[in-house]
């Protein structure tokens, strides 16, 4: 009987359990190709939709939200650029109780905690324990959660980043604690503005406080609540894993014809957000999308105008490409008071934009900020004088249309495409050097 080395015996019982690497490996891939098959057969109804946001869109009704939904379905797309190296933050802002957490909290239900990593507040060294946040959304209910200087400087470097390394020393010895990105951050907060620093990070978008929307929101609220009890369909869920499963890169290739048309008041950060946002929506709707001899995703200019109308009220706010229109309908109430009082007070100023007096002096706190609006009381324990300041600016424009962009894209294949001047022909060079120098060229003087 031949013998039989150990090394065949071990690997004939390796085999047997299904434990050899050749067995490893299709096992492997075979189970994430059943993961994205079973991720698809569910979310194929929307996968196969030529515009998500629309159907997700009735969900939120269905789920008791009311009014403009701009800002939850901006939030969805923040969210979604999660799957891209660059993500984009995003803060919601406005007062208490006008939906900024409830927009938050419902959108979040339609991803999986595979793609959320969620807390209502961090401890200045929590960050550096988080571990691995690759194409994961970091969401934190409210600001002042993460309002400590140190946290704020870790959070920074990894949103711009990528990644966090931490070094720290246990037992006498050194240890490096790295989170790895990309990743991004949505919260919300109260506040006007954030650190300077931070807002620099953020997408910034407004709540709606006006009466007719508060309104709506009161007739809603058993809606809403009865909304919070629903359950989410499983193919938004699986919608979001088959494109994580299916992770691909995003080009927009009339980047440099929308650039050319921003307005001036635009910064590059800013513009990079625009963009990222219209790649999410051309990741959403990938089986619609033609794709790059490299596999990434090709955006096209609807793509840009679903963005562009979703963005657009918020535009002057969140880019700070001009005065707002919440500043400037403080600056007008003001003149207008001003014709038959020489100040005005708060509760005359709420009183005449229709709002309540804490709503009223957030908006006015923006207008100090910017100084379009001054109080001449010295005394802080009296009420405010109210006058106008600086002179509002001119308005800086706003985000191009999709026809503008469309013919500026035509326009530049154009001019890719006009001939090119023909080259002069040798004896006209050798002219023009002749009566530039005075002389003939030294290779072709006679020897």
């Amino acid at each position: 009987m031949a013998k039989v080395s150990k090394a065949t015996v071990t690997i004939a019982r390796a085999r047997a359990r299904g434990l050899t690497a050749h067995k490893r490996r299709p096992a492997a891939s075979n189970d994430r190709a059943l993961l994205i098959a079973r991720a698809f057969k569910s979310a194929k109804p929307l996968l196969s939709s030529k515009s998500v946001l629309s159907l997700l869109r009735t969900e939120l009704n269905r789920l008791g939200m009311v009014g403009d939904l701009s800002v939850p379905l901006v939030i969805y797309l923040a969210i979604t650029t999660r799957l891209l190296n660059k993500p984009v933050s995003m803060v919601v802002k406005g007062p208490s109780g006008m939906g900024k957490s409830f927009a938050v909290d419902t959108v979040v239900r339609f991803f999986s905690s595979t793609a959320i990593c969620r807390s209502s507040t961090l401890t200045p060294k929590a960050l550096s324990y988080l571990g691995d946040l690759q194409h994961r959304t970091l969401v934190v209910e409210e600001e002042d959660g993460i309002d400590d200087p140190f946290l704020r400087s870790q959070l920074r470097t990894l949103l711009t980043e990528g990644e966090l390394r931490h070094r720290t020393v246990s037992g006498g010895q050194a240890k490096e604690r790295v989170v790895l990105g990309p990743t991004n951050l949505v919260t919300t907060t109260t506040k006007p503005q954030l650190h300077h620093e931070t807002e620099t990070r953020v997408l910034s978008l407004h709540v709606d406080d006006s009466p007719k929307v508060k309104r709506a929101i009161m007739k809603a609220r058993s809606k809403a609540e009865l909304g919070e009890s629903l359950e989410i369909p499983q193919s938004w869920i699986d919608l979001q894993k088959y494109l994580a499963l299916k992770r691909k890169e995003v080009v927009v290739p009339f980047e440099a014809a929308l650039a050319d048309l921003m307005p001036d008041g635009v910064m590059p950060r800013d513009f990079q957000r625009l963009t990222k946002l219209i790649a999410a929506h051309a990741l959403l709707h990938v089986r619609h999308r033609e794709t790059t001899t490299l596999g990434h995703v090709i955006a096209v200019p609807y793509d840009y105008d679903v963005v562009r109308q979703l963005i657009l009220p918020h535009f002057e706010e969140a880019v700070e490409a001009a005065v707002p229109q919440r500043i400037k309908e403080v600056v007008a109430a003001v003149t207008e008071l001003r014709k038959s009082h020489p100040t005005v007070t708060l509760t005359q100023l709420g009183a005449k934009m229709g709002l309540h007096r804490s709503n009223a002096s957030r908006r006015l706190q923006d207008a100090f900020a910017e100084g379009y609006v001054l109080n001449v009381e010295t005394n802080a324990a009296k009420p405010a004088r109210l006058i106008t300041g600086q002179p509002l600016p001119a308005s800086g424009g706003g985000l191009p249309t999709v026809d503008a962009l469309r013919e500026k894209i035509a326009a530049l294949k154009v001019a890719r495409k006009a001939p090119k001047a023909k080259k002069k022909p040798a004896l006209e060079k050798l002219t023009k050097a002749v009566h530039k120098a005075g002389r003939l060229p030294q290779k072709l003087r006679s020897t």
